[in-house]
């Protein structure tokens, strides 16, 4: 299953093709391939859904995405932010340059200025 290109963020980007400390790709075509970025929260409040823009679909694939603790580091964890549970969104073949919303399952209990990654990944 293929899917293009998600637009670019303008927070710092980490994909499955990051290496070396250079950003290499925003593609995400194959299982295990994830593409995100840190921001922060610019209020304190629920965070209920998560919107980002395609590029070119191939295949279309059903994405899960949802926010992230960060490490010491600042690199993304594991571990859900603020309580949320993951949420997906279908993509087809046709949705290509299209914004999406993935609505969390739960929602995210966000405080002001809090850093938080936005993973998407295939369900």
């Amino acid at each position: 299953m293929t899917l293009q290109t998600i637009s670019n963020p303008t927070s710092n980007i980490f994909s499955s093709t990051y290496a070396a400390g250079f950003y290499t790709s925003n593609l995400i075509d194959a299982s295990g391939e994830k593409f995100g970025f840190v921001f922060a929260a610019p209020k304190s409040g629920n965070i209920t859904t998560l919107r980002f823009r395609l590029g070119t679909v191939t295949t279309g694939q059903t994405l899960r995405g949802g926010l992230y603790l960060l490490d010491d580091e600042g690199n993304p964890t594991t571990s859900a932010y603020g309580g949320m549970a993951v949420g997906t969104v279908a993509v087809g073949d046709a949705d290509d340059n299209m914004e999406k919303v993935i609505t969390l399952a739960t929602p995210a209990t966000a405080v002001l200025g809090d850093k938080m990654a936005f993973i998407i990944e295939f369900d």
